[in-house]
C-alpha cells in the first residue's frame, strides 16, 4: 500500500479510499476526519487513478488479511 501511495504521490489512506471505491457494489465511502485538513486530503482520494492490475493487487493483498483474520 505504501510503495502504491508514493508511486500515486498519495498518503496510503488515499489508495484505500479509492479502492474501497473500486469494489463491486460500492456506492459510497463513509470516511471519519479529525478537521479540515484531513478532510481535504480524504477527498483527494476520489482523484486518484488506479489501474485493475492495481485493484487486483489490492484485493489479494486483503483477502490475505482477513484469511489470517479469521484463524
Amino acid at each position: 500500500l505504501e510503495s502504491l501511495a508514493k508511486k500515486k504521490q498519495a498518503t496510503a489512506a488515499q489508495v484505500a479510499i479509492r479502492w474501497a471505491m473500486e469494489q463491486p457494489g460500492m456506492s459510497c465511502a463513509i470516511i471519519g476526519t479529525q478537521d479540515s485538513r484531513h478532510f481535504l486530503e480524504n477527498i483527494r482520494a476520489f482523484s486518484i487513478s488506479l489501474t485493475q492490475e492495481e485493484i487486483d493487487r489490492l484485493r489479494t493483498v486483503s483477502d490475505r488479511v482477513i484469511a489470517r483474520m479469521r484463524l
